[in-house]
């Protein structure tokens, strides 16, 4: 199965192989077996790092998918030349991480994550693209924010006392 892929997490497993969690534009976030992507000599490692987008083939396993190949699609490279850009774009991958289960495909989820990483790769202010994924992600994941909230509730006490009696 062709999959549009971008890395969130690289786990070593055993002694050569690597735990890669993606999030695809298909199919959410997955859990993919790399064998032998621990290997000096492996062809998969170099398009399986983190601030690309791949194209990944997988096959179904017992426990994991496992990856037969992969190609870069997109590359922000240019994310690694300042650590502020470098560290908000790990936050942003860790928080797509940790706000999305397995297997829960969210096609606008998948657009804000790439479109944050592209702005990051053309310079964007990081803490101006930092707030402005929380707030989309926040939305687009069917929450309301917790300043929405706060100004709805007191938009609603606000009304009880201007009612008239």
């Amino acid at each position: 199965m062709s999959l549009t892929a971008t890395v969130l997490r690289v786990r070593p497993h055993r002694e050569h192989d690597k735990l890669y969690t993606v999030y695809t534009k298909e199919r959410g976030k997955l859990t993919v077996l790399g064998i032998g992507t621990a290997k000096i000599t492996s062809k998969l490692a170099g398009h399986l790092g983190y601030f690309f987008v791949s194209e990944v083939r997988t096959v179904p396993a017992r426990v994991w998918e496992k990856l037969t190949g992969a190609e870069i699609i997109e590359n922000f490279s240019s994310l690694h030349q300042a650590s502020a850009t470098l560290g908000m774009g790990f936050y942003i991958l860790e928080l797509v991480d940790v706000l999305t289960k397995e297997n829960h495909p969210d096609p606008a989820l998948w657009d804000l994550l790439i479109a944050a990483l592209r702005s990051l790769h053309v310079g964007d202010d990081p803490k101006d693209v930092r707030s402005r994924f929380e707030h989309e992600v926040v939305v687009a994941l069917g929450e309301q924010p917790p300043l929405l909230e706060h100004i709805n509730r007191e938009l609603k006490s606000l009304r009880w006392l201007a009612e008239p009696l």
